[in-house]
């Protein structure tokens, strides 16, 4: 799982938007059932998995959106 959009924000209305395509920092959480990723405060956190859905994993696709997560 290399994207994820954001399904859910409750309680976390500042730092994560819905709808909005996030990058998974760290997975080693998953079976917690949290996922790391930067979110709209520029920082690391562990948030709930099921605040995500997974984006399908395509060369062609992360290319994309890395390039415009980098502009």
């Amino acid at each position: 799982m290399k994207f994820v959009v954001c399904i859910s924000n409750k309680s976390f209305e500042a730092s994560l938007e819905k709808r909005k395509v996030y990058k998974v920092i760290d997975e080693s959480k998953i079976d917690d059932g949290l996922l790391s990723i930067i979110d709209d405060s520029g920082s690391n956190y562990f948030y709930p998995l099921d605040f995500f859905i997974p984006l399908p994993e395509s060369n062609e696709f992360e290319k994309q959106i890395e390039s415009h997560l980098d502009s």
